[in-house]
């Protein structure tokens, strides 16, 4: 793991241009919430990136007939941290696989990797 000072904006932007092909053939538009101030952490990018890539097709496997993926940044620089939210209009999570969602590799999808 590398720490290192990162824009959580522009780390979605490059993870943007690895799935948004994926997005658009799914008919998911992206909406993203963030101040103009940038937010600023410090975090290994490449995992950071990895997360959020992760969480986009998980959102596009979600909403195969399209819908909204919602990104949104918040910072409180006085308390000094950063919010991330991610959100879909996707199908949910069934209630029978809640309890397994933080499981290493657990996944109900046929070729997921959890």
């Amino acid at each position: 793991m590398e720490l290192t000072r990162a824009d959580i904006g522009e780390v979605l932007d490059e993870a943007l241009l690895f799935v948004q092909p994926r997005l658009n053939r799914s008919g998911v538009k992206v909406e993203r919430d963030f101040p103009a101030e940038p937010l600023i952490v410090q975090a290994d990018r490449m995992q950071l990136a990895q997360v959020l890539i992760n969480l986009m097709l998980n959102a596009a496997d979600a909403m195969p007939e399209g819908g909204r993926l919602g990104v949104r940044g918040e910072g409180d620089r006085e308390a000094g941290r950063v919010v991330l939210e991610v959100s879909d209009t996707g199908s949910g999570i069934a209630a029978s696989d809640l309890p397994r969602i933080f499981d290493p590799f657990y996944t109900t999808k046929r070729e997921g990797t959890g």
